[in-house]
């Protein structure tokens, strides 16, 4: 199983690049999960969604604490502390960031493990379509190329899902071409068999019971 981990601020889609990425793993011939989770319901709070893609049958559920990929949206999200952006991340973890700083400044900055790769997908929606705050079809795009799904069911997905919420046909379109670019010009790193491997295991706690200490008392 591929588990992905979103994560972004509130209004810039994390959640629609999940459900975007599950599409495309669908029309693939895969089985998908998506779901996201909220903190503060605002704009600018951070947020996160996860996506799982499996072969067969998906029986877990919840938060992904031990991710084959880590999606990020918004690099500010490093420097946050509640949004746990790189909790359960190992060297085996591959990682995305939308960021303007190169991956090997990130990494000695904030001490980042694992395959980590960057894209000014910011820069490239301010570029293809005036706006900044465009990134559900272009993260979900980076989050396809980095798995290996097909362009052609990256494009139908987004397609889909955008309808669903109700975009007219000329800003699908537009998100389609900047999400074909950033599939394209995104450095791929390889999502390592050995992190897809990895199943969270929730710990357990066997409670203990000490015998009785003293006689209960008679009735009579």
């Amino acid at each position: 199983m591929r588990a992905v981990r979103f994560h972004g601020r509130g209004g810039q889609g994390a959640k629609t690049a999940s459900r975007i990425l599950g599409t495309a793993a669908y029309l693939e011939g895969f089985v998908a999960q998506d779901s996201p989770i909220y903190g503060a319901e605002r704009r600018g709070a951070p947020v996160a969604a996860f996506t799982r893609i499996d072969t067969g049958a998906i029986r877990e559920r919840g938060m992904i604490l031990s991710p084959a990929l880590v999606v990020i949206a918004d690099d500010t999200l490093l420097d946050a502390p509640s949004a746990r952006v790189l909790e359960g991340v190992r060297e085996a973890t591959s990682l995305f960031v939308n960021s303007v700083l190169p991956a090997d400044q990130l990494r000695m900055q904030f001490g980042i493990q694992g395959r980590l790769t960057t894209l000014d997908v910011t820069g490239m929606g301010l570029q293809h379509m005036g706006k900044s705050n465009a990134l559900s079809a272009p993260i979900g795009a980076v989050a396809a190329r980095l798995l290996g799904l097909h362009a052609e069911n990256l494009r139908t997905a987004i397609q889909h899902e955008l309808t669903d919420l109700g975009l007219a046909e000329q800003l699908i379109a537009q998100n389609q071409d900047l999400a074909q670019s950033c599939y394209e010009a995104v450095p791929v790193v390889p999502v390592s068999d050995a992190a897809a491997g990895i199943v969270d295991q929730p710990s357990l706690w066997t409670p203990r019971y000490d015998p009785p200490s003293v006689e209960p008392r008679s009735m009579c």
